[in-house]
């Protein structure tokens, strides 16, 4: 299994490094596909498993469906469909999350940058509070609980601190990209299995947009699959389940066009 760390986050970031103007979706898709030639030609399979989460099923949904030929199965976690409407209704269910709480502070902030689209082109809806009212996590975990967790790893070094303080301001210009991305329109025919995973309190990504988004695709088998007790990070909500689906339902169909085991490359944001 293959964690792919994309340009300007985690060991791919140059925290010493110049920030990029102009970077565009198709520049991580190119990444991705570099990756996955080089894991092809040095473990010997024909295909991988593509496994994406939140930002990076945008480029893993695009090499999807643009390389079949290299991908025995897309995985993704938190899809993104229409990103316009998904923080339209991610700032929606904050007000009323803040209004129904009596978070007056938060209601106030709220008011003032107003529902997107912003004159600023920051459509955002707040991550701190999206987080605070369990649409990021449902269960007991944050960011700064998954960052203090991974602290822990033998692996982690100082370049991984100064990459989790720093990366904000190197990939702005993708998330101002990102902000403006529709999937669900043009993006429809698959020519390998599709699975979509979401958490039933999903606010950050909406996951009824991704489940309209899987119905409309066409593929030689989907299944779109709710993770009753997680919001916007299955895989660390309910890692047991999340392995069982991988391991007992997409495994054996990648099995089933290669005698190796295939290497997941996990596209994560």
């Amino acid at each position: 299994m293959v964690y792919w760390d994309q340009r300007y986050a985690g060991r791919s970031l140059n925290p010493f490094g110049p920030i990029s103007k102009s970077v565009k979706i198709d520049d991580y898709v190119a990444d991705l596909g570099v990756l996955i030639a080089d894991l092809r030609s040095r473990l010997h399979c024909r295909k991988v498993i593509l496994v994406a989460h939140s930002f990076g099923t945008v480029p893993g949904i695009l090499y999807a469906e643009r390389h079949p030929e290299n991908v025995a199965a897309y995985v993704s976690i938190g899809q993104e469909a229409d990103t316009p409407e998904s923080e339209a209704r991610s700032y929606a269910w904050v007000l009323s999350q803040a209004l129904a709480r009596g978070d007056s502070n938060a209601v106030a902030r709220l008011a003032l940058i107003g529902p997107p689209p912003r004159k600023n082109g920051d459509d955002w809806t707040p991550r701190d509070l999206l987080q605070k009212y369990g649409g990021q996590f449902h269960a007991d975990l944050s960011v700064p609980k998954l960052a203090l967790i991974s602290a822990t790893a033998s692996e982690v070094n100082w370049r991984d601190a100064a990459a989790l303080l720093f990366a904000k301001d190197y990939n702005q210009v993708i998330e101002n990209a990102e902000s403006r991305v529709i999937l669900d329109k043009d993006h429809l025919r698959f020519r390998e299995p599709i699975f979509f995973v979401s958490g039933r309190f999903d606010h950050t990504v909406d996951a009824e947009l991704a489940s309209s988004y899987l119905d409309r695709i066409s593929a030689p088998e989907k299944a779109f699959i709710w993770f009753e007790d997680a919001a916007h990070n299955p895989p660390f909500e309910e890692p047991g389940r999340f392995n069982e689906l991988m391991i007992e339902k997409v495994l054996p169909l990648a099995r089933k066009v290669d005698r190796s085991a295939p290497i997941g490359a996990a596209s994560m944001n």
